[in-house]
This record gives structure tokens, C-alpha cells and sequence, in this order.
């Protein structure tokens, strides 16, 4: 028979590892640093895993004749290494510096003992790029033979883990302490491609070989709307997940989320429509059964580790944007995980001490890694302080006006990635969104690009563009001047300043130089051909400028809504 350790011995390693690889052939063998817990499993020998995915579906699953060893159980564990098949890695991110020192002792074991055998770890944490994270920390502690053996005999598949292993109600820990009560979900998605031996075969495991795709489907749908039920429905004074599966306002919330996050895997890896709904329909299906009473605080805590870039909140916001999206609920997501407000975390306390210290945009732009993602952090903080002003109500919205946003934003982004000319593509946004549109001032557009003429020290054109709609809407006209009538003029005035303000809160300037500095770090004076080759290469017309005009249609259709010059409900 084979042997698997299972470094982890906590709920997933347990209630998901164990059953997973017992069912492969495997004999189990725990690892962990918690010795109350090792001794216990040694001394049971035996305990039940709790599959219930509904309420009138039930299943118990016993796992028994394995060993358990602490980490640092170096005499016991000398001649079991040398003999290990497989190793499955079942603990967080914050712990791979523990696991890659206990990997690296492996290791040095093989190489000695069997160093024609090749070694996998399968990498079972939630969190993006864990396999290459782990990788690191081994790396750190390996040179030599030992380092060749590591890069050439050893493979690290990452896994997808949607079972769900929750804590045990007091009375069933005290009649079974070690008993795992989980949702049931009976597949492990494990990277079929980065296998250097044999893969292990059983029912319950899947192989893919597109798995960035897939574990990013998983993160940014699976992850990210359990973080969105916590932080909404901590918000809300709710206790447990289903409790907001339940709720209208908190599903309208999620649901739309979810809806901007598959438009853009679709965009971005192909997906269906068909595949995404029935992926998202299971997703949402995994967390209603109010059975597994799932707390809120347990799926909220540590919301540093979730707000990172790339993670379950920022990365969903990130891909939409990428893929010409406005993220207007995923956005809203992050602002909600940023009001999320509990003395028991201290993640949370951290964070709201940062916001106490500098403010929203800072902390939002620090704690998501959104440096160059100035439109991001002013949508989280539009939504952030919406709330603090409305706290009763920070989760209802006027859905015409989201979908006019959309609209907008959608159509700017579509116009300057295909056309190019920031002003006349803002004109033409206006033109498809807002229903405003003259073809002698589009004409007239044509040199006000790149800050004019390309010499990136005037105006945005988006800005530009923006200002120019605005005189279309709130003009004075020749008769005005015979009859000294300025109240269009001066309206206009006040609706530039608008804009003036908003974009200078967003960008922190509105001269085309300065945005760039913003979202690429530098500036490019792109009437120079080599530099314009340059600017393209950066993603000018990727996700960068295209952007930039999908905000300016963003805060001009703000303005324009605000004083009532458009409406969504007539422009839908």
C-alpha cells in the first residue's frame, strides 16, 4: 500500500485529505504541530466525517487505521519519509514557512535514500498561486543535490477545495472530538499537468488542465461571494451564511457581483455563459443549507489576507476592469470588507486602525495593492463612505442608475480600445450611453488627444470630451449673448468644476501627463513614435486608457444624473 502524509491535520486535512486519499489506496499519516491534537488522534484511532450537503441528504464517513506524528517527531519520522508516495499540504498560507521547513527535511531524505523516485505535494489552501508560494519557502531551504533533486524529481499540482469543514456543535465534540461536520462536496480539482510521477485515481479526484483558469473561476466566484455574505451580512446584524442567501437585499448584492466577475472570466478564459451559470448556481447551492450553520465571522476573519491583490475581492475587481467591466459591485464588495468592524479579529482592528489613520483611499490603495488602480480605490471609497452616509440603506441601490453606470462605462472602454482618440471616444460613449451626441463638436474632438495634439501636457481628452457634452447640455448660445443671459453658461461652469474635482479625486490631476504617472508610473510623450511603441506596450489600450475614458463616462453620467439632465430609467 502507498503512503500519503497529509501535513495538516485541521478540518480540511481531516474532513476532506483523509477521505479523498483513503478512497485512492493511500495509508494516512498526519502531520501536525498541535501535539493535544496528535495525541488524540493516535489515541481514537478512528473518527467520522459528517457529509451534509442538504438538509434530507446525509452521510457519515469513517477514517481510521492511519498514524499521527508532530512535525518535529525527527526520530519516528526518519524511515517513514524515505518511504512516502505522496504528500498533501492542508494548511494556510501563513503556515507554508512551517511546512517548507518540514518539506525540506523530506526531501533531503529522498534525495539520499531514493533519489530516482520522483515526490508530489498537492497543495490544498485557498489561496492564489499557492503552489508557487510554497515552492519558495522549500527552495529557501535547499542547495546542492538536494536543490537538483527538488527541481527535477519533484512536482507541486495545486488543488481547488469547494468542501466546506466547519466546526462541530459542543455536544457532538464532547461525545466525538475528533468528528469534521462538512457540506459534502466530493470533488478535489487538482493541476493535472504538474504531476512528476504517477497520478493517485479515485472517484473523488478530477484532473484538469487549465487550472489557472478554473482556480480562478473558484476564487472569484466561490471565495469572493462568501466573503461578500460575510462582511454584508455582518453589516446587516445576520450571523450565518444562509441567513443571507435569504436576505433580497444581500442576494441582489451578490448576485451582482457575481454576474460582473462571469462576464469577465468568460472574457477572459473562454467560459461559457452556460458554464458560469450552472457554476455559480452550485456555488450559491454549497452555502444554503442552514444545517451547517456556517458563521459569518468564521468565513470574514482575516480580511488583510482577503483584500490582498490578486485575492478573492481585489482580483475579481482587477479582472473586470482588465476585461472593459465596470466593477461596481465587486467594488462594493471591498468597501463592505473594509467596514467589516470586529474586536475579535485582529485583522480587522488593524484595518480599522489604518482607516482611523489615513482614510479610505490610502488604506484601500495600500491593503489591495491598487498603486496604479486609482479608478478601483475611488469606486471603494465611493461606496465606502455611501454607506457611513447612508447607514441604514448602504445596501439598496437604484438599479437603472447601475446599469446606465455600466453602460457607460462599457462604451467608453469598447470605443477607445477599438477607435482610439480619448476625447471623440468619451463623445462617442455619450453618443451610445447617454444619448447625447453633436458630429460637428466630435469633429472638432480630433486633435485634443493625449493631452493634446500627443503632447501629453494639456487636458485629458477624456476630461475634454466630458467638458464638451457638458456645453451641449448647458450651453449659451449667440442669442444668449445679445440678451446677456448666462444662466446656461454658468451652469456649465458648475458642472466642469464638478468633473474638475472628481477627476482630480480620482487621478489627482487632470492634465494627461499626470494621469499617467498615475496608472503606469510614468509618462509617455507619445508624439515620439519609439515612446508610443512604448506606451502601447504598457497596456495604453489594454486596460490603461481605456480606462480612463470608462471612468470619465463613469463620473460625467454621475454628474449628469445628479442634475437631472439625463435619466436611466428613460435612456434603458
Amino acid at each position: 500500500m502507498k503512503n500519503v502524509i497529509i501535513l495538516g491535520a485541521g478540518k480540511i486535512g481531516r474532513g476532506f485529505a483523509a477521505e479523498v486519499f483513503k478512497e485512492a489506496g493511500y495509508r494516512l499519516i498526519f502531520i501536525d504541530n498541535n501535539a493535544e491534537l496528535v495525541n488524540l488522534l493516535n489515541k481514537i484511532n478512528k473518527y467520522a466525517i459528517y457529509k451534509i450537503p442538504s438538509a434530507d441528504r446525509q452521510k457519515q464517513i469513517m477514517i481510521n487505521d492511519y498514524q499521527a506524528f508532530l512535525d518535529k517527531d525527527t526520530e519516528s519520522l526518519a524511515g517513514i519519509l524515505a518511504e512516502i508516495d505522496l504528500i498533501v499540504v492542508c494548511v494556510f498560507s501563513n503556515a507554508f514557512t512551517v511546512a517548507g521547513e518540514f518539506i525540506a527535511r523530506c526531501i533531503k531524505i529522498r534525495a539520499e535514500q531514493q533519489p530516482q523516485e520522483t515526490l508530489d505535494i498537492i497543495v490544498m489552501a485557498n489561496t492564489l498561486h499557492a503552489g508557487k508560494l510554497l515552492y519558495k519557502e522549500i527552495q529557501k531551504k535547499l542547495s546542492g543535490k538536494y536543490r537538483r533533486y527538488f527541481d527535477n524529481k519533484v512536482g507541486i499540482p495545486e488543488s481547488i477545495v469547494l468542501r466546506m469543514a466547519l466546526d462541530p456543535s459542543a455536544d457532538l465534540i464532547k461525545k466525538k472530538p475528533l468528528a469534521v461536520v462538512t457540506n459534502g462536496y466530493d470533488k478535489l480539482i487538482v493541476d493535472g499537468t504538474a504531476f512528476k510521477g504517477e497520478k493517485p485515481l479515485c472517484s473523488l479526484l478530477e484532473y484538469t488542465e487549465r487550472f489557472e483558469a478554473c482556480e480562478k473561476r473558484k476564487l472569484y466566484t466561490y471565495n469572493m461571494v462568501h466573503a461578500l455574505f460575510a462582511y454584508a451580512g455582518v453589516h446587516k446584524g445576520l450571523k450565518f451564511v444562509y441567513e443571507c442567501i435569504e436576505d433580497r437585499e444581500i442576494m441582489d448584492f451578490a448576485s451582482g457581483a457575481l454576474d460582473e466577475v462571469s462576464q469577465a472570466l468568460q472574457a477572459e478564459f473562454g467560459f461559457s455563459r452556460a458554464e458560469m451559470d450552472e457554476w455559480i448556481s452550485q456555488c450559491i447551492q454549497n452555502m444554503t443549507n442552514p444545517i451547517l450553520r456556517d458563521h459569518l465571522q468564521r468565513v470574514g476573519a482575516d480580511p488583510v489576507r482577503k483584500l490582498k491583490f490578486g485575492d478573492r475581492l481585489a482580483g475579481p475587481a482587477l479582472l473586470c476592469k482588465k476585461n472593459g467591466i465596470l466593477p461596481y459591485w465587486t467594488t462594493k464588495a471591498i468597501a463592505y470588507a473594509f467596514l467589516y468592524n470586529n474586536e475579535d479579529d485582529d485583522s480587522s482592528m488593524l484595518l480599522q486602525q489604518q482607516l482611523k489613520k489615513k482614510g479610505i483611499n490610502k488604506v484601500a490603495e495600500e491593503y489591495c495593492g491598487f498603486e496604479q488602480e486609482p479608478e478601483l480605490v475611488y469606486l471603494i471609497a465611493d461606496r465606502y463612505n455611501h454607506v457611513w452616509d447612508y447607514p441604514e440603506g448602504g445596501l439598496r441601490e437604484d438599479q437603472n442608475r447601475i446599469k446606465l453606470f455600466k453602460h457607460a462605462w462599457e462604451s467608453g472602454f469598447y470605443f477607445e480600445k477599438n477607435y482610439k482618440g480619448c476625447a471623440q471616444c468619451l463623445l462617442l460613449g455619450c453618443k451610445s450611453a447617454l444619448g447625447v451626441f453633436n458630429n460637428k463638436v466630435f469633429e472638432s474632438a480630433t486633435s485634443f488627444s493625449g493631452g493634446m495634439g500627443l503632447c501629453i501636457d494639456g487636458s485629458c481628452g477624456a476630461y475634454t470630451g466630458g467638458q464638451m457634452t457638458i456645453g451641449l447640455l448647458t450651453s449659451r448660445n449667440e442669442e444668449d449673448l445679445k440678451t446677456k443671459n448666462k444662466v446656461g453658461q454658468y451652469k456649465a461652469y458648475e458642472l466642469v468644476q464638478l468633473l474638475h474635482d472628481k477627476f482630480c479625486e480620482c487621478y489627482g490631476s487632470i492634465i494627461c501627463k499626470d494621469i499617467h504617472n498615475r496608472i503606469f508610473g510614468r509618462s509617455f510623450l507619445i508624439r515620439k513614435n519609439e515612446i508610443k511603441e512604448d506606451f502601447e506596450e504598457a497596456g495604453a489600450h489594454l486596460d490603461k486608457c481605456t480606462t480612463v475614458i470608462g471612468m470619465g463616462m463613469y463620473l460625467l453620467t454621475d454628474i449628469l444624473i445628479r442634475e437631472a439632465l439625463i435619466s436611466p430609467k428613460d435612456l434603458l
